[in-house]
């Protein structure tokens, strides 16, 4: 199910916000999900090196569930030269929903962008690992990603799996990643 998050104070402003600027630019590359993808504005040179000279729209809003991100994917407007559409969410959804729930629902989000905006590519980004040491989120976040990488396939979607680096030794997360 698509929802709003209408109890989240600002969301809908952020959402008005998001689709003015859609409207009224001609970006190539749409990144949308949860609080990493809005994250990555936060880190200028980042963001100027890699995304800002791609025209890349950052739609990420923090704390969203798949089934936000899937109700924004149906309701947003999209810019015209849209080429990529990358998908990062499933995160927020692993103390509520299954591995198979949380894969379908980033499935859902794809299709959906697909039948809005057909030739732009597809992007959908595995989950990154969580927690310092091996744990269920983490088993499902592993669960999420095997179900992800065989769907994608049979839509036409590119699956971008997290790089290897961010787990060391004993399945521990590398902590040069820890703030």
């Amino acid at each position: 199910m698509a929802n709003p998050r209408l109890s989240k104070n600002g969301w809908i402003e952020n959402f008005n916000n998001l689709n003015i600027l859609a409207e009224c630019t001609s970006y190539k590359i749409l990144l949308i999900g949860d609080s990493l993808v809005s994250g990555l504005s936060r880190y200028d040179r980042v963001w100027q090196k890699y995304f800002h000279k791609r025209n890349t729209l950052n739609c990420g809003i923090g704390g969203d569930k798949c089934s936000n991100v899937l109700w924004r994917s149906k309701h947003m407007s999209l810019p015209i030269l849209l080429n990529y559409i990358v998908i990062h969410c499933g995160t927020n959804d692993l103390n509520t929903s299954t591995p198979v729930d949380i894969a379908n629902k980033i499935i859902d989000i794809g299709d959906t962008f697909k039948k809005r905006s057909p030739g732009a590519v597809v992007i959908v980004t595995g989950l990154l690992p969580r927690d310092l040491i091996f744990t269920l989120k983490r088993s499902s976040i592993q669960k999420v990603n095997s179900i992800l990488n065989d769907k994608c396939v049979g839509r036409g979607f590119l699956f971008l799996l997290p790089d290897a680096g961010w787990l060391v030794g004993n399945n521990l997360l590398n902590e040069q990643f820890i703030l």
